[in-house]
């Protein structure tokens, strides 16, 4: 039985254990209340029933889109060396990271990136992806993405050389959220 006083009727535990930061651990009640006084600190308490309270979200606090750095950072281009060099020979993959450094700046749309990249989408509770949340919840700015266009697959338009958590971070806000990227030509 749901309380009718702390809990939205048909929510159940399913809606509430995908909110970002809830505990949604139901507490429970049991025993017999006096009808004419029930205790006041538990809301919805019956008699001769158990209870549970499902916790309510609070308002959120989350911002609608993440901000962003104005220049990706040095352990960035570094991380997607580190990356490109699993796909590539390392002469190749230190040659891109070098060249992202220089790269264009673009801006795309959270779901065209995955899309495009052929990545799937990863929950909100990845320990990264959670991590760029909870950023994003302090008011941190994220670094921006690092894309090679085309040219290390005919299947793959796209490869995220780094940042597929904070695209995945800000798909969570906003799917259609643009993310600043720095882009260079993957192929020649």
């Amino acid at each position: 039985m749901l309380c009718p006083h702390c809990c939205r009727p048909g929510s159940g535990a399913l809606a509430l254990d995908r909110v970002p930061g809830l505990d949604a651990r139901p507490r429970v009640t049991t025993g017999r209340r006096e009808p004419e006084a029930p205790p006041a600190d538990v809301p919805g308490s019956v008699i001769g029933a158990t209870m549970i309270h499902w916790p309510v979200p609070e308002e959120s606090t989350m911002p609608k889109a993440p901000r962003w750095e104005a220049t990706p950072s040095d352990d960035d281009y570094a991380a997607a060396g580190r990356y490109l060099s699993l796909l590539m020979s390392a002469k190749r993959s230190t040659e891109l990271a070098t060249a992202l450094k220089t790269g264009s700046f673009v801006a795309h749309r959270a779901n065209d990136l995955l899309r495009a990249s052929g990545l799937a989408l990863l929950p909100p509770d990845d320990p990264e992806v959670a991590r760029d949340l909870k950023k994003v919840r302090r008011g941190k700015k994220l670094s921006p993405v690092l894309l090679l266009l085309g040219g290390l697959d005919d299947e793959r338009p796209l490869t995220v050389a780094d940042g597929y958590h904070r695209i995945c971070a800000s798909y969570h806000l906003d799917p259609d959220s643009e993310i600043p990227c720095r882009a260079v030509n993957g192929s020649g």
